[in-house]
């Protein structure tokens, strides 16, 4: 110390050290299938073969359950000690506008637009979840903002950090704690295909006074509703963004035609909103391309126009390593943290109340959970979207996709599927402790032995809308599967769990009624006549189908 004192320290370095000690690539390979040599093999390349890049998104962690977050922390401590962070190659850090310059030559941001500012702290509190799951909640906003409005002169978006956890919403509605939740508005969602615990959801939005729903579709979700505003699509409007405000670019475009019948763009349906809810001030714009306008009027020779023939719009031009140059005050630039270093241990968690390095909880299991394993002794994963399909879209006639994926198809190991006597495109239940649904199987090595993929998001569009058919939804949905207790979910972000799940699969047709043993070996072997091979190569998707 200055005085010549001595005083131990416990160092991050200390700290993480001590977490990981125990954390072998063998104990690792135990709970993930990987065997322990590839994931060595894949720790050095990442950390010695560089530059090197770990994309963000769905499979990487975000829907991991309890673990969601702390794979994201993991990610983020591996960047920043193997020092890809802001680098050619490696993981580039945008920037919504230049810490020396004050005139913002960026257009007006997205969180500009959202007006944090006006949400008094009696407004804050009262939302849901603020104090459960605090790095979703205005916590964690307020930390994080606080940060980007030094470093930047503007606020920090809104969109992707303040979402309320969905099963807090229901319990809402439904039990009217911690306060009633009377009316909703679903604009470009359908609840009832991506939300977890289906049947839950269904009674939360059937408890509703109100429903509205904006969408280009009469979905099962929006079948419920009271009032439905049909969307324009994507080539009846004008667009201009900055991609939920996660690029350092924006992107403007004109629309090809005119919004046809009584369809409408989201700008105009929560402008009318406003204006009804008094907020007339803050609407000003006659239409979105005034909007757009407005947007880019703060740039140097800039229109709406010349942005449109551009395309992107980049503001300042692809520069490295901005963290280690100098600000017009001498300082180092450093990144938009409390200590303006890239965080291994991060001071925001640690203010919330979060343990800021990376701890694994088995999710349930066979490991985890070797009880219910017996009953379901499969790995269940609910993801795996398959093109042309997203999300709930696309699914509907006239488009050409439900030609290419006509059902939901679950993939099986083929050895798994030889145990329960299930056969290429057979209808199979898929039950987890929550539910079952019924999809087709799709047999082969495609995924590891005693796991079961399952898409997402599915439902009939050619089925009535109508209550009980619902479109299929309780049908075939995934998350009919999925449990949304928030006790199960992820600690900080209030993230539910869609991988690593416990499940059973069996025939809907009890394989004794099959009639196997009774066709001819011709029907297997006949070079005049169509085959069971045949058939089933007609079944197979496009994407297998290429070079026929």
């Amino acid at each position: 110390m200055a005085d010549g004192s001595e005083v131990e320290c416990w160092t991050a370095f200390d700290a993480i050290e001590d977490r990981f000690k125990d954390w072998t690539p063998e104990r690792a390979s135990k709970i993930s299938n990987v065997p322990a040599r590839k994931i060595r093999e894949a720790a050095r390349l990442y950390a010695t073969n560089g530059p090197a890049f770990i994309g963000w998104g769905l499979g990487g962690g975000d829907q991991h359950g309890i673990n969601a977050s702390q794979f994201g922390i993991a990610k983020t401590m591996a960047r920043i000690l193997t020092g890809n962070i802001d680098n050619p190659g490696g993981e580039y850090v945008g920037q919504p506008a230049d810490p020396d310059d004050k005139e913002k030559l960026f257009p007006v941001r997205d969180s500009e637009l959202e007006l944090s500012d006006l949400l008094t702290p009696e407004i804050q509190k009262d939302y849901i979840g603020n104090e459960r799951f605090r790095v979703m909640s205005w916590h964690g906003f307020k930390a994080i903002d606080k940060c980007y409005r030094k470093m930047f002169g503007l606020n920090r978006p809104m969109l992707h950090q303040m979402l309320c956890s969905p099963s807090l919403m229901w319990k809402a509605i439904l039990e009217k704690d911690p306060y009633p939740v009377t009316a909703c508005i679903c604009w470009s969602s359908n609840p009832l295909a991506w939300a977890p615990n289906t049947k839950r959801v269904y009674k939360a939005l059937k408890a509703l006074e109100l429903l509205v729903v904006v969408d280009y579709w009469k979905t099962p979700t929006a079948a419920l509703a009271d009032y439905i505003i049909p969307a324009a699509d994507w080539m009846e409007r004008p667009c201009c963004t900055t991609s939920e405000d996660s690029n350092d670019f924006i992107v403007t475009g004109d629309r090809g035609v005119e919004p046809l019948y009584d369809r409408h763009m989201d700008f105009d349906f929560f402008k009318a909103l406003g204006i009804a809810c008094g907020q007339k001030e803050y609407w000003p714009w006659e239409t979105y391309e005034d909007l757009i306008e407005y947007r880019l009027e703060r740039v140097p020779d800039m229109n709406r126009e010349k942005a449109t023939n551009l395309g992107n719009y980049f503001p300042y031009g692809t520069d490295f390593y901005k963290y280690a140059k100098p600000l017009a005050n001498g300082q180092l630039r450093g990144f938009a943290t409390p200590s303006r270093k890239a965080e291994i241990f991060s001071s925001v968690l640690e203010e919330l109340g979060y343990d800021p390095i990376p701890v694994y909880t088995e999710p349930e299991t066979p490991l985890g959970n070797p009880e219910l394993a017996k009953e379901y002794p499969l790995r269940l994963t609910t993801s795996g979207r398959i093109s042309p399909l997203y999300h709930s879209e696309m699914r509907t006639p006239g488009h050409g996709t439900r030609s290419v994926v006509p059902w939901p198809m679950t993939w099986m190991h083929i050895n798994d599927a030889r145990k329960l006597h299930i056969r290429e495109g057979d209808w199979i239940w898929i039950e987890t402790r929550m539910g079952r649904i019924r999809q087709k199987a799709h047999v082969g090595w495609d995924v590891p032995e005693g796991m079961v993929q399952v898409p997402p998001s599915w439902w009939y569009p050619e089925l009535p809308a109508e209550e009980p058919w619902s479109q299929g939804v309780f049908d075939c949905a995934a998350n009919v599967l999925i449990d949304d207790d928030p006790d199960l979910a992820d600690k900080m972000t209030a993230t539910w769990n869609a991988r690593g799940l416990l499940c059973k699969v069996y025939p809907c047709i009890d394989p004794a009624d099959q009639s196997d043993e009774n066709v001819p070996i011709e029907y297997y072997d006949n070079p005049d006549a169509e085959t069971v091979w045949d058939r089933a190569y007609k079944e197979i998707g496009c994407w297998e189908l290429n070079g026929k």
